[in-house]
């Protein structure tokens, strides 16, 4: 092999080399995930646009809802305690409505953070605070459906934070929670006074104030126009 070649060769490695790094620390600079996937063609591992945010959140909050009700109407079904019974009503009646509530909030960031601080707030309630026996022999089952909601929330950020970034939320939010925990029963009133505090914390604007990408919505662009005309045949079909 000529020498010549050998050093161009040894020169496009090294530039590719020193582009991996460069990537790697972009995905480590708050608001850089979706730099790198410009340069290497992955929009997936980017920051989700505004609309997914909120198509996510709503997906969150109804995995909220199904899972708070099935898992209270199992603790019902399984006790004949009329104080369990009650509480297992009072947890449903008391949470979900604000999880929903909050999925529509006009920023999506400030919606993620309520349900994050709904979310934080009930399993502390349950494995730490005054709701460490509520269901009796069946806190478990609490416990359980409480820990897969909090982790499918932290999951969810993950989506459009960086490690950095939802660190800071989640430390945030877990000090809000320690300042003003649910006390007694669960109260809807207790629980939309927590998304109403993190509205105004601190954490509030600076996690709105974060850019999300607009590069997948200019990418779909032609997906959608394919859908389109896909659509229209679909759409024959079903008038005939």
């Amino acid at each position: 092999m000529r020498p010549s070649l050998r050093k161009t060769r040894r020169a496009g490695l090294f530039a590719w080399l020193c582009l991996l790094l460069l990537l790697g620390a972009c995905r480590s600079l708050p608001g850089g995930r979706y730099v790198a996937g410009i340069a290497t063609g992955d929009f997936s591992s980017g920051r989700i646009t505004q609309r997914e945010l909120r198509e996510a959140l709503v997906q969150y909050a109804s995995r909220f809802e199904a899972t708070i009700v099935a898992t209270a109407d199992t603790i019902a079904a399984g006790t004949k305690d009329p104080v369990i019974e009650r509480r297992t009503l009072r947890w449903k009646l008391g949470v979900t409505p604000v999880v929903n509530q909050a999925a529509f909030l006009s920023e999506p960031e400030a919606a993620y953070v309520a349900m994050l601080t709904v979310a934080v707030s009930m399993h502390d309630f349950l494995t730490i605070g005054g709701g460490v026996e509520a269901f009796g022999e069946q806190q478990k089952l609490a416990v359980d459906a409480s820990d897969e909601l909090l982790q499918a929330a932290i999951a969810l950020g993950d989506r459009f934070l960086d490690d950095k970034e939802l660190a800071r939320v989640t430390s945030e939010v877990e000090a809000l929670v320690r300042n003003q925990p649910i006390r007694g029963e669960f109260v809807a009133e207790q629980v939309q006074s927590l998304v109403t505090a993190s509205e105004s914390s601190s954490v509030f604007d600076w996690v709105t104030a974060i850019p999300l990408s607009p590069f997948r919505a200019l990418q779909g662009v032609d997906q959608g126009a394919q859908a389109m005309q896909v659509a229209k045949p679909l759409r024959a079909v079903d008038v005939a």
